[in-house]
């Protein structure tokens, strides 16, 4: 299994499965889950605005681990939103759509959402740079035609000290 299949099986076995997470200081939350060949890791700060990092690291035969791939993301629903709702409902439905979006994987760049998906009268929008070696992007959501939810991304591959032969 290469590293991609490996993300996709991870995120389908977290998210899909509301899998339970490591409560972490300062209202954190920590996903893992594992395969013989790879670890991944997803933390993630705060409802609106959060923070996340997802890493991909292999394992070795010695039981040692080397990331290889990392996602950084962050994002808020936009102020204006949380002023005009007094019991949070609708950052909640926002967030909601934002985890259903991520779930609908475009083969040729898994690493957020696709670049539309619609449901109810919700609509998600990905712009980003392509490639797994480096890519950014940001993501939108809009109710009704009016932006509610603003995000950033970037990541790609991590290589290794040790790929180059020196020491630091």
């Amino acid at each position: 299994m290469d590293k991609l299949q490996f993300l996709l099986e991870a995120r389908a076995q977290i998210f899909a499965a509301h899998k339970k997470s490591l409560l972490l200081p300062g209202e954190g939350r920590r996903f893992v889950y594992e395969t013989k060949e790879f670890v991944y890791t997803h933390i993630q700060f705060g409802f609106s605005p959060f923070k996340g990092e997802e890493i991909i690291y292999k394992k070795w035969p010695d039981e040692t681990f080397t990331a290889i791939w990392s996602l950084n993301y962050g994002g808020a629903t936009l102020d204006f939103v949380k002023k005009q709702i007094k019991d949070g409902r609708l950052v909640e439905r926002i967030i909601n759509f934002l985890r259903m979006a991520l779930m609908e994987v475009d083969e040729n760049f898994p690493f957020r959402g696709p670049e539309v998906f619609a449901s109810e009268k919700f609509v998600y929008r990905s712009q980003h740079s392509s490639g797994t070696d480096y890519f950014s992007g940001q993501e939108k959501i809009t109710l009704d035609g009016v932006t509610v939810y603003e995000g950033n991304f970037f990541g790609g591959e991590i290589i290794g000290r040790e790929t180059f032969n020196f020491d630091v």
